[in-house]
């Protein structure tokens, strides 16, 4: 990969750009899903192939949104404190001008899962967007949502929310599935197996098994349903963390921001999300889930700021710590993520290493650690190997460049890492500024290209996130010592000019 200057790989992306031409939506050209246009014969036959009756999930959800629209309101609109939020974000943030990407041929690449699902006309038909429930669990939901506190039933939520058995997971590729589909879901399935004790198994004569679809969008059964259960990865789903998160639907995970105790994290405004889909930001009470972990922004099961809105650029959630605007549904897999898993399925290790910087012994290897993105090595103790630098700060300010990417116009479905630790004497405070950047593809959720600078206390969760112009240029904090730089991409180059020293 050649090395380009800020000011060259600018003027290259400009004819990139200028090249690509008028982006149009990825799913043009795709017919929608549209249950009022099928016949029951027509929806069963869809059914054999999707994994769900579009009539029939369009009448049970028709139903549902009306019985939710009164909850709905009242537990997702604080407009109060909605807008205070909005506020604070205009006053310290501002106007946010987000980029399309244009592939190769033209098309506008479309990362956000929600917006995927909207655009193949199933995001209406599920729960939340991509869950397909069965009907017990439908009723469970329906019934839990109807019921005050105070009258709510202790449910035994595992018999209807099933684990897999033994930690076994077997799955199978329908015919749908193209050499690159199989490519995206084979990493995510090595990815799992690699940090979990869970055993995935290709089989296609198990009884109780995955079957691999390219469906109608992205979606998934939650946890093992008994028989044969479709995972959706149809056009716009092959992002690895996008394939994890609905296999991680199938072994039992909800969203992020559907958790009991969201409310103390984000947000809501339903200013810009239509009423019909609010029910979409419902919360499950604490019968229905458990909170294995802390809330993670930065988790591949976390809606991005945006979801639901009828229009582009628009706030939904609101995150009260206002530096995580930038990361909530970035689709990468972060270590809460994986731990959540682990602890679901059990999956310890009674001795093994001694893990440093947040790392957790790996269940699969209790020899080796699971490291938080930003460390590596046996013990999480050292910066993970390839690209990056070891840099010693001073009290100066001093500047690294970091480039990371591929130079092709083709976006990838993983993303390309590049790692810095920063380090200062003991007891310092470390001081960051980016001054400058090039193709950092500004969006909410940074999904494409962007920074996490890892300031923040907890090294085990996501740090935020930065893509877009709002957020650089400004002093940065941290006394993590040493602190990583963690530039991620998955098109074209990205550069980050970073200013670094302590005080």
């Amino acid at each position: 990969m050649r090395t380009l200057t800020l000011i060259a790989l600018a003027a290259l992306l400009a004819v990139v750009v200028a090249r690509a031409g008028p982006g149009r939506d990825k799913a043009a050209g795709r017919k929608r899903v549209d249950p009022n246009a099928m016949t029951d014969a027509e929806g069963e036959e869809f059914e054999k192939k999707n994994g769900f009756n579009p009539r029939k999930n369009q009448a049970r959800m028709k139903k549902l949104r009306a019985k939710q629209a009164a909850r709905a309101r009242k537990q997702n609109n604080n407009n109060k404190e909605a807008a205070a939020r909005r506020e604070k974000f205009n006053k310290e943030i501002g106007e946010v001008r987000q980029e399309k990407l244009l592939t190769k041929e033209g098309e506008e690449d479309v990362a956000d899962l929600s917006n995927i699902n909207e655009d193949a006309g199933v995001s209406d038909l599920l729960v939340e967007g991509d869950m397909q429930l069965t009907d017990e669990q439908f009723a469970d939901y329906e019934k839990e949502t109807e019921e005050s506190d105070g009258a709510r039933e202790k449910r035994q939520v595992t018999r209807i929310y099933n684990k897999w058995t033994s930690n076994t997971v077997y799955y199978t590729y329908d015919t749908s599935i193209d050499a690159t589909k199989k490519a995206a879901i084979v990493a995510g399935i090595n990815y799992l197996a690699a940090r979990t004790c869970l055993i995935f198994f290709e089989s296609a004569t198990a009884t109780n098994r995955l079957r691999f679809i390219n469906g109608a969008g992205c979606y998934s059964n939650i946890g093992m349903i008994g028989g044969v259960q479709d995972v959706s990865i149809g056009n716009g789903c092959e992002v690895i963390g996008t394939v994890v998160h609905e296999i991680m639907h199938a072994l039992g995970v909800f969203h992020i921001q559907s958790r009991y105790d969201r409310d103390s994290y984000v947000a809501l405004d339903m200013t810009y999300v239509p009423a019909d889909k609010q029910y979409n930001f419902d919360k499950y009470t604490s019968t229905q889930t458990v909170n294995y972990t802390p809330y993670e922004y930065g988790s591949a099961m976390h809606y991005s700021i945006g979801a639901f809105t009828s229009q582009s650029g628009k706030i939904s959630m609101w995150p009260k710590d206002q530096d995580y605007a930038f990361t909530m549904g970035t689709s990468i897999v972060s270590f809460y993520d994986i731990k959540l898993i682990n602890t679901h399925y059990a999956c310890t290790c009674a001795s093994g290493a001694t893990c440093v910087n947040g790392g957790e012994r790996n269940p699969k290897n209790c020899a080796q650690c699971l490291c938080p993105m930003g460390y590596g090595g046996t013990t999480c103790s050292t910066r993970p190997a390839g690209c990056g630098s070891a840099l010693t700060a001073t009290t100066a300010w001093q500047t690294t460049l970091i480039q990371v990417g591929v130079d092709s116009q083709t976006v990838r479905n993983d993303f390309a890492l590049c790692t810095s630790w920063v380090s200062a004497p003991a007891g310092k405070t470390l001081q960051f500024n980016v001054t400058a950047y090039s193709n950092t593809q500004c969006q909410y959720g940074c999904p494409y290209n962007g920074l996490e600078i890892k300031n923040k206390a907890d090294l085990k969760a996501a740090s935020p996130r930065h893509c877009c112009s709002a957020t650089f240029n400004k002093v940065i904090s941290s006394t993590n010592n040493p602190t990583p730089l963690i530039a991620y991409n998955r098109y074209y180059i990205t550069q980050f000019l970073v200013a670094y020293r302590y005080v």
